[in-house]
């Protein structure tokens, strides 16, 4: 993560590795359970709501460029071909709240996708994160 402070407010980019699930469960069928990994490189704008020395509480919102790193995912076989065809790549909207605590960082986000898994399964990825952090520098 590297942060550029202006005042209040400040920009911040960062390269995160992620362990990824979810549940999918068609009419009648049994559930399916998905994990994979991906890197998401987030870079968003926020604004320091409360600034003092030791302690700062930030709304932060940017994007997202999301790459899947294996696609390995045992899905249901009725599905299967689609997990095939999905985009390995996505491009995603966030906005969140923060807290700085001396070095220590945490973020608390929401995460929306601008585009459909592919294009004949039609839902955008979606998700809460959080991160917590430790500036070096």
């Amino acid at each position: 993560m590297a942060r550029v402070n202006l005042g209040r407010a400040y920009i911040q980019g960062e390269a995160l590795f992620n362990k990824r699930k979810a549940a999918l469960k068609p009419q009648g069928q049994t559930e399916s359970k998905l994990k994979w990994n991906a890197i998401d490189i987030p870079v968003v704008a926020g604004y320091k709501i409360y600034q003092n020395q030791d302690i700062n509480f930030r709304v932060l919102a940017g994007a997202i460029y999301s790459y899947t790193l294996n696609d390995n995912l045992p899905p249901l076989k009725a599905i299967q071909q689609g997990i095939k065809h999905f985009d390995k790549s996505n491009l995603q909207v966030t906005g969140g709240l923060g807290v700085d605590i001396q070095r220590f960082t945490l973020d608390i986000r929401y995460e929306r996708g601008f585009s459909d898994l592919n294009k004949s399964f039609k839902s955008k990825p979606q998700a809460f994160s959080i991160g917590l952090g430790y500036f070096i520098f």
